[in-house]
């Protein structure tokens, strides 16, 4: 028998304790997924969750995009982990001042998620903003976005905060800020 859920966290420290503690108080109970068994997720779990941002090589991203394709839900929060054509986004462009100063692709700061569709399952019972800091910013391509970010003043951005992408069988849902470190602030 498959178990319902498998979180995979980034090696920061209060990521993994405190994820598993948020999802437990709302009834989920979700098992450590090593990196060592992504190739037999698909035969373990319904859903994965991964916390954070990893550095996954190409053969655990593949095996990731095959438990998608199989039937699987993929969920990532916080960070892409490699897995943007999955989750159906780019990540948004840096800014010159960024790229000056940092290199890499830009994070999103302090901000709001700006439900979108309401009426979906996943963003159905959400009635306000949530006030998040942190996690990656993109833009949908293929995915759906389901809900868009605004800045800490509340102003429209071009980034996406929560993204479906439908792929074979499965399932890719990303939820850009990360909402673990925001629930620590």
């Amino acid at each position: 028998m498959k178990k319902q859920l498998g979180l995979i966290t980034a090696d920061a420290p209060h990521t993994a304790g405190y994820a598993r503690e948020v999802l437990s108080h709302a009834g989920l109970f979700a098992s450590p997924v090593s990196r060592g068994d992504l190739a037999t997720v698909k035969e373990q779990y319904s859903i994965v969750l991964i916390s954070g941002e990893l550095d996954l090589s190409d053969e655990e991203r593949e095996a990731l995009a095959n438990f998608v394709a199989q039937g699987g839900a993929l969920i990532a929060v916080g960070g892409l982990s490699g897995l943007d054509a999955l989750f159906g986004v780019d990540k948004a462009p840096v800014p010159l001042a960024v790229r000056a100063g940092l290199g890499g692709h830009p994070a999103l700061g302090e901000g709001y998620i700006d439900i979108r569709r309401r009426q979906h399952p996943v963003t159905r019972e959400l009635e306000s903003s949530l006030h998040t800091f942190g996690g990656v910013a993109v833009r949908a391509t293929q995915g759906k976005p389901l809900a868009r970010m605004r800045d800490a003043l509340h102003r429209k951005t071009d980034n996406d905060a929560i993204v479906e992408n439908r792929l074979g069988q499965g399932l890719a849902l990303l939820i850009a800020p990360d909402l673990f470190t925001s629930i620590v602030h």
